[in-house]
């Protein structure tokens, strides 16, 4: 089960049940203090108690089967290469949990989401309200971004739910994957003829000419990258009704 939530929601629940053993996926160096263990794939072990974080693969931890009660994971889906294996790496190591992620407006917005990986993003992480589902769409850079990560913080208090989906899963997760958003994007993605090789940019910064220009990237489920036309049956593939539970 999959649904909206917000993060005040979350952190309360976390509070009125602190028996839960707690694991923050994707912590950074200043993680969730309701958790009792961290991980993240970039070494902040001085950051945080002895023996309680670990270097990992979202995608592959080391933990136990069941072994949280609940894992945070805020940030990283649009970052995995496999949305899939994912998903189900959360399914495996907790029975439930909390996944954000900026929206796609927002994600364009900001400098460097359009980096390689692992610092850049590879997937638009929407919710679908009516199959309740988490959708993963290749990303694509739109909108010439203008804005720095510090300056979320200082309008985040007024904008939130214009930035970030918030979801909360409880027992398995719902999933599907997509085909880039637009016809045109098709096209450049190899799926039929392409008239263009790059993508304009709208460019709302003042003094600067609309029609700025950048290669479009897109990662395939295995996570590669590719900047040339592919076939577009071999990288995106629908996935209609998973059963995360099954190994």
């Amino acid at each position: 089960m999959v649904k909206s939530t917000t993060r005040e929601y979350i952190l309360d629940l976390i509070s009125k049940n602190p028996n839960w053993n707690v694991l923050d996926l994707g912590c950074g160096a200043d993680g969730l203090r309701m958790a009792q263990v961290w991980a993240d794939t970039v070494d902040h072990s001085d950051k945080y108690p002895p023996g309680t974080f670990f270097q990992t693969d979202a995608c592959a931890t080391p933990f136990e089967d069941g072994e949280f009660d609940f894992v945070f994971s805020s940030h990283v889906a649009e970052h995995v290469p496999d949305p899939l294996a994912y998903c189900k790496e959360l399914v495996r190591i907790s029975k439930r949990g909390y996944i954000e992620v900026p929206t796609p407006l927002f994600d364009n917005l900001v400098i460097g989401n359009f980096n390689p990986l692992p610092a850049g993003h590879v997937w638009w992480v929407t919710y679908d309200v009516i199959e309740e589902k988490i959708v993963f769409r290749p990303r694509c850079q739109v909108i010439h971004p203008f804005m720095v990560p510090g300056d979320t913080t200082v309008i985040d208090p007024f904008f939130r739910n214009c930035m970030v989906t918030e979801l909360y899963w409880d027992g398995s997760i719902e999933l599907k994957i997509t085909a880039p958003h637009s016809k045109i994007l098709q096209c450049q993605a190899g799926h039929v003829d392409a008239p263009a090789a790059a993508w304009p940019l709208i460019d709302f910064r003042p003094n600067h000419i609309i029609g700025s220009t950048v290669a479009l990237h897109w990662a395939g489920v295995n996570g590669e990258f590719a900047d040339q036309p592919v076939e577009m049956e071999k990288w995106w593939i629908p996935l209609d009704d998973i059963d995360l539970h099954k190994k």
